[in-house]
């Protein structure tokens, strides 16, 4: 399996949502930012990262956007 560090994509311009963030949140603020993927924080500490290939898997599953991110993020960061 392939497998980078959560430090190779934080360097502060990057999207980062609360672990609690709905996937209609997290949708948005990756929009707003321009990137593909988002990074969910739990106390400062990164928790779970989803990405816009996650999201349109989810879509197309009939996952509602109102569901909490967290809940299909992977965690598996480091």
């Amino acid at each position: 399996m392939f497998s980078l560090k959560v430090h190779n994509f934080v360097n502060g311009e990057d999207v980062g949502c609360p672990h609690r963030a709905t996937l209609r949140e997290v949708f948005e603020s990756m929009k707003k930012q321009g990137k593909g993927y988002a990074i969910l924080f739990k106390d400062s500490v990164p928790v779970g990262i989803i990405t816009e290939r996650d999201l349109i898997r989810l879509i197309t599953e009939g996952i509602s956007l109102d569901e909490e991110a967290y809940n299909y993020a992977s965690k598996g960061l480091i």
